[in-house]
């Protein structure tokens, strides 16, 4: 009952926001500085509400992965490709076309000799485009989860599902993001996660169940997410931007972890 209702607190408030901001404060009978304060309060409440939508809509509707007819890394992705090679990867498949929320090119990679060690480059479809790149480690079991490594400091503002960790060093080259990926899959290892050969083509129902499990987290807890990665953003800083080894609560979420790979 309690998860109902908070997740038609978000819908409410958008209503009554919406009915204000229609009618202004004066429908209720305030003038003066209770006009302005409750306007101040209908106005934000409209943000979250709109904010909080566009979460849910980009974590909704259908997951596409498809060839694509561009054959080329772009200009500004090019370096990244070269950092990864002097880090040890090589190009395993690419470029696909994935469609979640928005669409965007992807290239992935598998390192030269760490079997569970995988990248990914991809180019967003955005106005304006951005490329980015990542390093990607997925968990064994039909459950999903997986690691990430990752230099660009606006990834990792979602409060993510216990299974799926992230870190954030924001500005590192390949070969410091490589270093502490590394580090943490010998944590993870060491706590009895298995770990899944990296460098196959992503299917649809892998990134399905890691869409689903985000989505679950925020419906969960809708204002206090919208409010948290408001929050992250005002900030440019998360709890993501460290070694995984540094976040609070890892322990818990490797025992949540090990709990989904048994059941599978």
């Amino acid at each position: 009952m309690r998860r109902w209702v908070l997740q038609l607190l978000p819908i409410l408030a958008g209503i009554v926001a919406v009915l204000g901001m229609l009618h202004g404060p004066s429908a209720l009978g305030l003038t003066g500085l209770w006009a302005v304060v409750v306007g101040l309060v209908l106005l934000v409440g409209a943000v979250l509400v709109g904010f909080w939508a566009i979460l849910i809509g980009n974590l909704g509707g259908d997951i596409e992965i498809g060839p694509t007819d561009d054959v080329e890394l772009p200009a500004d992705a090019r370096h990244f490709e070269a950092d990864l090679e002097g880090a040890g990867f090589e190009r395993a498949f690419g470029p696909l076309r994935v469609v979640i929320g928005a669409s965007a090119t992807l290239w992935g990679y598998r390192h030269s000799t760490v079997s569970a060690c995988g990248a990914s480059i991809y180019r967003s479809q955005t106005v304006p485009p951005r490329s980015l790149y990542e390093l990607v480690s997925r968990f064994d079991g039909p459950n999903g989860g997986s690691l990430t490594t990752t230099a660009d400091a606006q990834l990792g503002i979602f409060p993510p599902p216990p299974q799926v960790f992230k870190q954030v060093l924001p500005g590192a080259d390949a070969e410091r993001l490589l270093s502490a990926h590394l580090a943490a899959l010998s944590f993870l290892e060491t706590r009895g996660v298995k770990l899944r050969a990296a460098g196959d083509v992503p299917d649809v129902e892998t990134f399905r169940r890691e869409i689903q499990a985000q989505r679950r987290v925020i419906l969960a807890r809708p204002v206090h997410s919208t409010l948290s990665v408001l929050w992250r953003i005002a900030r440019r800083r998360n709890p993501r931007h460290a070694s995984i080894l540094e976040q609070p609560g890892v322990e818990t979420n490797v025992a949540k972890t090990l709990a989904l790979q048994r059941r599978s």
